[in-house]
């Protein structure tokens, strides 16, 4: 990131896409008080082949990142399956959605910030962090020790407990809600590190507390639930947590986005 120390009005990253909802949920995280945009983007299909759209990504994302009142890391990729205008997703909140098609990334649990159309940007109503001269923090110390389990028929205490040995935190996509089968939890007591509970769906994201056998699952001390996060989102901020070695459960059930966002607003009145 030696870019945005030198004062860049502005950084692209080009990245595969296969992983580059991780890299954008990292990013995140540990680029605190950015002052400019950190757009990542890429192609579904290769920039050898004359159909590729990774100039028209490339091109939406040059706009973005040198135009747009914008200061947040984020996602820059086709909005529809023909990549006639572009989408700006906040990094945290994108996802790959589709394997092949050119509008694979979504926006989860929040509307994008915005769309590229012609060269123009439109904003939508969510609020984000804008351009202005705040120095830039960065906390890039990651515990990468964490697994990602997903909830199933045929997930027993045993098999549960081979994930989780010598783990440092664990991320369990739930059913549902993010719920968990209650012969799991004296396994996950036992594991004593945290335990973040997603949902296996999209969209929507954990919302335990509808009914009786959730109190059992949030009575688990080490147990965080991850409310709209998505898995991966998840999965990187525990990592990011885990190395501040700071009060891991406040940290991940603190919007970040949020706290910046309400501190520019405060800012400006």
């Amino acid at each position: 990131m030696d870019a945005l120390e030198a004062g860049a009005d502005g950084v692209i990253v080009l990245h595969g896409s296969d992983t580059m909802h991780y890299t954008a949920s990292a990013l995140s995280f540990m680029l605190r008080n950015l002052s400019v945009p950190v757009v990542l983007t890429g192609s579904m299909i290769p920039g050898g082949d004359p159909r590729s759209d990774g100039i028209r990504n490339l091109a939406d994302s040059i706009t973005v990142a040198s135009s747009a009142d914008l200061a947040e890391v984020c996602v820059v990729f086709s909005a529809d399956p023909e990549g006639n205008f572009g989408v700006i997703i906040r990094g945290c909140r994108a996802k790959k959605t589709h394997s092949h098609a050119l509008n694979a990334f979504a926006s989860i649990n929040v509307p994008p910030i915005g769309y590229i159309r012609n060269g123009k940007i439109s904003f939508t109503r969510l609020h984000v962090k804008v351009r202005d001269r705040r120095k830039l923090k960065m906390s890039t110390d990651l515990d990468p020790n964490v697994v990602l389990v997903k909830q199933n028929p045929g997930l027993t205490p045993h098999i549960l407990k081979r994930f989780l040995e010598g783990a440092s935190g664990a991320v369990i996509e739930g059913t549902g809600t993010g719920r968990v089968k209650t012969e799991l939890l004296d396994e996950i007591r036992a594991f004593k590190f945290p335990v973040v509970l997603t949902s296996q769906a999209i969209y929507g994201g954990e919302r335990l507390g509808m009914y009786e056998l959730d109190k059992a699952i949030l009575s688990v001390e080490n147990i965080i639930p991850a409310r709209d996060m998505n898995s991966e989102a998840a999965l990187v901020k525990l990592m990011w947590a885990l190395g501040r070695r700071d009060d891991v459960k406040s940290l991940m059930l603190t919007n970040m986005h949020a706290c910046m966002v309400n501190l520019r607003i405060l800012a400006r009145k």
